[in-house]
């Protein structure tokens, strides 16, 4: 867990800080970033887990910062007046978020004033947070001279729920200075925050956004080696890596699986009320993640401009891209890096590519604005009526997924799963059920209009009714139909279970007629200009005839205009088996077949594109390389 500890100058932080962990805060650097926040001290909780204090200044700081904390510790002064603690309890109140804000209120140095003077300002504290309906929020009167209250206030904060204990989550370090080793000029030192998971020498690591790896030589924990650090620790790394490409500070290390730079994720964002600018579409400004700042775009999803004090949803386009998890803070500051605009938090690190400002849309980032993962899954898949990929939800949230998969699907019994192991795609039952029902509609009329077509090609469905779908999950989706009968599938076309290609009355007369022409022509049967001329007909009409009959696996169509009678089919099919043993020579097929090399060659390559074989370049006498077939899939044609 991590605890960030603010309030006014002089008020006993770093005093108080030091009472409850032992430990004697970390000075900050001359170069300190201003939104980044340093690590005072930690200590061992009882069941092993660490507690990590960070300390907080300015208030818009508070306001981006809060945001990486666990929870807040506001440190106040009893021997300042009520109106100076009421306006420190404001601040705090007054941040986008004060409402998802856990905070406990410290009242130190009791000790200067009377016993009278600080009970009434708990009192009064108490009834200033009980008006604002903030009744649960602990207050706690300390003196770090006498001693008094240290040990309830530290209980207090152990007994402080975490919402995700840190085994759960990859490795996340935010590195806030580098330097060379002077003497080991093969090892780079960093020093930062670990903010989940936990690192042991040896461990490799990513740098991110960049994308070099790098190995842990050694750790460093207060100034002490160590060979494990754990998550809320404020840590050195000596890093084995490569020298031309040093990690720069505001980078950060991560478990190789997390890394995923994007260049555009949406994001919440409140407006300062102070703010100077009205923001509008397109705004060019700088955006703080971490302790680094990127050139952005920001893209207003649910509005045309937003003015000081609004909020507003916007997609954030950066350049370089850089890697971003579910609730990450911002600051967004105008192109001078000087003018503080707005504060922020992540909500979709990948966002759909179309349909970014559809009232559909806006339901899904208002699920996902709350702080609790297993809730903002429930409340996303509730609202959205295509399958979300929990894998790639998993890695934004930094969590296993099989952990998300659970909470998932404890909280919606009526989620379905699909594809497990890979991508994980979740949608609850009656979203799929009327996606199939449109693409059934959209097949059936299909099949209305054009009742002698065998059906559609899968990309044709896609790319027509469903064209906002990634492949993969439409290749699955289809599928799964296809697994549970609702659709079928002839050779390259979907079509409905029911759908059968029929000759009319005149079509069937034909056939009868051109069938035995097709089966007395053994290996060399009539094209269709010969059936044309034999039986009188019409040359279009002949090429309909047969193509029905090969959507219907009556013939098998070779080459355009060429077809074969099944048995036919099944007997080239032996034959093939009988020579691929283990490789088919084309001269020596064609000698057995008694028919002309380019035959030869038309009937091979059906069997490639089959799959009963597969063509291979082998080496041949001196050299010379060839063409062979092996077999692919042996059992294709070997019924009837």
């Amino acid at each position: 867990m991590i605890i960030g500890t603010t309030g006014q100058n002089n008020h006993g932080k770093t005093t108080l800080i030091q009472a409850l962990t032992g430990k004697v805060s970390r000075p900050a650097p001359a170069n300190h970033h201003p939104v980044y926040p340093l690590t005072l001290a930690h200590w061992l909780q009882a069941e092993g887990q660490l507690m990590g204090f960070l300390e907080l200044s300015d208030p818009v700081v508070w306001s981006h910062d809060s945001k990486w904390l666990d929870h807040l510790l506001l440190v106040l002064a009893a021997d300042e007046s009520l109106t100076r603690l009421q306006q420190g309890l404001e601040t705090l109140l007054a941040l986008p978020w004060a409402d998802k804000l856990s905070f406990t209120v410290a009242l130190t140095k009791i000790d200067r004033v009377k016993v009278e003077s600080w009970s009434h300002h708990v009192t009064v504290l108490h009834d200033f947070l009980a008006h604002r309906t903030l009744t649960d929020v602990g207050i706690f009167p300390v003196s770090v001279q006498q001693g008094q209250g240290i040990t309830a206030l530290r209980e207090h904060l152990l007994a402080l729920p975490c919402l995700l204990p840190a085994p759960y989550r990859g490795v996340r370090y935010m590195i806030e200075q580098k330097r060379l080793q002077p003497d080991r000029n093969t090892i780079i030192s960093v020093s930062g925050l670990l903010q989940t998971g936990n690192i042991q020498t040896g461990d490799t690591l990513m740098v991110s956004p960049g994308g070099n790896t790098v190995q842990v030589y050694a750790l460093q924990v207060q100034h002490q080696p160590v060979k494990t650090v754990q998550a809320t620790q404020y840590c050195d790394l000596d890093l084995l890596g490569n020298m031309q490409e040093l990690p720069p500070q505001g980078n950060w290390l991560l478990a190789p699986q997390l890394h995923a730079p994007v260049e555009r994720f949406d994001a919440f964002i409140n407006l300062l009320a102070e703010s100077p600018y009205t923001l509008r579409e397109g705004a060019q400004v700088i955006l703080a993640h971490g302790a680094a700042t990127y050139p952005a775009r920001l893209v207003l999803l649910d509005k045309d401009k937003a003015r000081a004090g609004e909020a507003v949803w916007v997609q954030c386009c950066v350049e370089p891209p850089l890697t971003v998890f579910w609730h990450d803070p911002l600051t967004v500051y105008d192109m001078t890096g000087q003018q503080t605009l707005a504060v922020g938090w992540v909500l979709d690190p990948s966002p759909p590519r179309r349909g970014r400002k559809q009232p559909n849309r806006w339901l899904a980032l208002q699920a996902l604005m709350t702080a609790d993962a297993g809730q903002a899954m429930a409340d996303l898949l509730s609202v959205e009526t295509l399958p979300i990929s929990l894998a790639d939800w998993a890695r934004a949230m930094n969590l296993p997924l099989p952990v998300l998969l659970e909470i998932v699907q404890s909280r919606l019994p009526d989620v379905l799963i699909l594809d497990e192991h890979e991508r994980a795609w979740a949608i609850r039952e009656q979203p799929l059920q009327e996606l199939q029902d449109k693409v059934l509609q959209f097949i059936s009329e299909f099949h209305q209009q054009q009742p002698d077509e065998a059906g559609l090609m899968p990309e044709r469905v896609r790319r027509q009714l469903l064209p906002f779908l990634e492949q993969d999950l439409f290749d699955w989706l289809l599928a799964y139909w296809l697994v549970e009968d609702v659709l079928a599938r002839t050779d390259s076309f979907v079509h409905l279970p029911e759908h059968v290609v029929a000759l009319t009355a005149e079509e069937q007369c034909y056939w009868q007629q051109m069938e035995p022409l097709l089966q007395a022509g053994g290996f060399n049967p009539p094209w269709v200009r010969d059936l044309m001329v034999v039986l009188e007909l019409e040359e279009e009409v002949v090429r309909q005839v047969l193509v029905k009959q090969a959507r219907r696996r009556k013939v098998y169509q070779i080459v355009h205009d060429l077809f074969y009678t099944p048995a036919r089919i099944h007997q080239l099919a032996d034959m093939v088996r009988e020579h691929a043993k283990p490789q088919l020579n084309v001269m020596e097929f064609r000698d057995s077949l008694g028919i002309g090399r380019k035959r030869t060659i038309q009937i091979l390559e059906f069997f490639d594109r089959t799959g009963l074989t597969r063509r291979i370049v082998a080496e041949g006498a001196r050299g010379k390389r060839r063409d062979v077939r092996v077999l692919h899939n042996p059992e294709l044609f070997t019924d009837g």
